[in-house]
C-alpha cells in the first residue's frame, strides 16, 4: 500500500484535474457534471470542488459551492480563508451559496 500523499500534493493534483476539465471546447453545464461526480465521491472529491471555486464562469463557482455544501465537515475544505473571501462577493448569487457552504462545513 502507497502512503497517504501530502496535502498540498493533492491540492495540486486537483487543481492541474480541474484545469484539464476546463479546457475551451468544455462547457460550463459539462464541468458541473463532472463536480458532480466528484462531489459523491465524499470528501475525497472536495479538493476539486475547492479548485472550481477559481473556474471562470460564475455558474461553475457556484455549483462547487452547492456541492462542497454537501461535503460534510470542514475538514474537506481546508482553504476556509477562500471561502471566506467569496462571501463578500458583490454578487449576490455567489455570496449566498458561499454562507451556505460555510454554514453547512461548520466553519
Amino acid at each position: 500500500m502507497l502512503p497517504p500523499l501530502p496535502r498540498t500534493l493533492m491540492a495540486g493534483l486537483a487543481t492541474l484535474l480541474l484545469t484539464a476539465a476546463t479546457a475551451p471546447g468544455l462547457e460550463p453545464a459539462a464541468r458541473i457534471e463532472q463536480l458532480k461526480a466528484k462531489a459523491a465521491t465524499g470528501q475525497k472529491g472536495a479538493p476539486a470542488l475547492v479548485a472550481a471555486l477559481k473556474d471562470p464562469q460564475q455558474q461553475v463557482r457556484v455549483a462547487a459551492l452547492e456541492l462542497l455544501a454537501t461535503v460534510k465537515g470542514r475538514a474537506a475544505v481546508p482553504d476556509i480563508a477562500l471561502l471566506r473571501k467569496l462571501a463578500q462577493e458583490p454578487v449576490e448569487t455567489l455570496r449566498s451559496a458561499t454562507r451556505r457552504a460555510l454554514q453547512a462545513i461548520g466553519a
